[in-house]
């Protein structure tokens, strides 16, 4: 570990001296690997309140009880000991009115660090509230060719977050109508969706809609220091002011404001270091470039590749904290606990021995039976959002497909997943060196 950390310099972390000076997002998994970075970065005081640096969780709701634990631990730490804010956010849709229709509309919410409830309305979600609002939303599953999951659990919350944060403000902006009760009805859904040559009947789409219309029709705006342990200095820096307009800071074209996304990918996760990095190079005149998230003025960094950090080194490290990601490093219980980026095998892994390691963990870091720390919470998703659509490659207009998570017509499932027996795995097949394939 000591040769890593003897690279580890400003010079060869930031590439230009000039970038030292933009303000910093970390970009935090809830995993040992960004907890590392964010505690490197902390330690060597290259995290400063004052520029406007700021951490950021983006909570899909689908974690791991240890995981929320663990994140707990490091936002303390960086706003007690450092004083850098650490923000939890979560997908979230309010009513809005768009061509000339009620509809709804994706925006974020800030959370605080413990559990939603009645009594604490502002707590963060963890029983899949804001994954199945985002499906509900859309009316269709995210699976491995479409990760509609990452695009907006993730990234397009983080973009829309930093939008507001950068311009100094106090508060976030109110979303949402103020009218008491909900003003999209089943008439302008079905009339929307018929006006979009959708193909599902009014019963199906109603049925896929509920749930996005039992959660909040407006988002109130939300005090940013109440979000937070740390003192906000975001008015202190003048380069931020020069780039504020009233309720959002300029984050496109030539005078968008210029920062860095800190992410810690190791050098072991070479392919998602590729993608992630590309998006650098992603011309602004790019239409594609909306569908990354990825805001002109902002710059990449994955330092723990740089640094040549491994999966074993980052294992070292923890080691020798005074706290540590409770999961065990065996099986990978970290990010969204079922994703399908995991892979069939590693899922059917998890499925069948989750009790085993349910066992060497505090009771209450344990996985929770419906919830998504327990597969038939997805096989139950999936079963619901899963959708039959006309096979546009058969001539039989009668033809039908199947689209779940796995793809069209794809033999694995949730449900395959979970009904696989032990004696059916591969013992010898290893575990997988990164616990999924997210580009964050």
């Amino acid at each position: 570990m000591d040769d890593w950390l003897d690279r580890m310099n400003a010079r060869d972390i930031y590439g230009s001296p000039r970038r030292e000076n933009f303000p910093h997002v970390m970009k935090f998994s809830g995993g040992r690997s960004s907890g590392m970075l964010l505690k490197l970065f902390l330690d060597r005081g290259w995290l400063r309140a004052h520029r406007g640096d700021v951490v950021i969780f983006n909570n899909t709701s689908a974690e791991h009880p240890a995981t929320y634990e663990f994140t707990r631990q490091c936002a303390m730490y960086a706003e007690q000991e450092y004083g850098i804010p650490f923000f939890w956010i979560e997908f979230a849709t309010y009513e809005d009115v768009y061509g000339g229709d009620w509809t709804r509309s994706p925006t974020f919410r800030l959370v605080n660090r413990e559990p939603h409830s009645d009594s604490n309305p502002n707590g963060y979600h963890w029983q899949g509230e804001a994954f199945e609002e985002l499906v509900s939303y859309q009316g269709f599953l995210p699976s491995r060719n479409t990760r509609t999951c990452t695009a907006h659990l993730k990234l397009e919350i983080t973009s829309r977050f930093l939008a507001e944060w950068f311009s100094g403000k106090e508060e976030t902006l109110h979303r949402g109508h103020y009218h008491g009760v909900a003003q999209v009805t089943d008439t302008s859904l079905i009339n929307r969706h018929q006006a979009a040559r959708g193909n599902l009947s009014n019963e199906e789409l109603l049925s896929r809609r509920q749930y996005v219309r039992s959660m909040p029709f407006a988002r109130d705006s939300q005090q940013f220091c109440e979000f937070t342990n740390a003192d906000l200095r975001l008015k202190e820096s003048e380069d931020l002011a020069r780039k504020s307009l009233g309720d959002y800071t300029t984050t496109s074209g030539d005078n968008a404001i210029q920062f860095l996304s800190l992410i810690g990918l190791r050098n072991d996760e070479r392919s998602r270091v590729y993608r992630v990095m590309a998006r650098n190079h992603e011309s602004p005149d790019n239409k594609k470039k909306s569908g990354t998230y990825v805001l002109d003025g902002e710059t990449i960094l994955t330092p723990l590749n740089t640094l040549q950090v491994a999966k074993a080194d980052v294992c070292e490290y923890w080691s020798q904290q005074t706290w540590d990601l409770a999961i065990p490093d065996e099986v990978n219980l970290s990010n969204c606990v079922y994703c399908f980026n995991k892979g069939s095998a590693e899922l059917a892994r998890i499925s069948v021995r989750i009790a085993q390691l349910d066992e060497r963990l505090p009771h209450e870091l344990r996985s929770v039976r419906g919830t998504p720390s327990d597969i038939e919470w997805w096989v139950q998703l999936e079963g619901k959002y899963r959708r039959t659509a006309s096979n546009r490659k058969s001539k039989n207009p009668n033809d039908t497909v199947e689209i779940g998570m796995w793809g069209v017509n794809s033999k694995t499932s949730y449900q395959s997943i979970r009904d696989t027996k032990p004696e059916d795995l591969i013992a010898t097949e290893p575990a997988s060196a990164i616990p999924c394939d997210c580009t964050d």
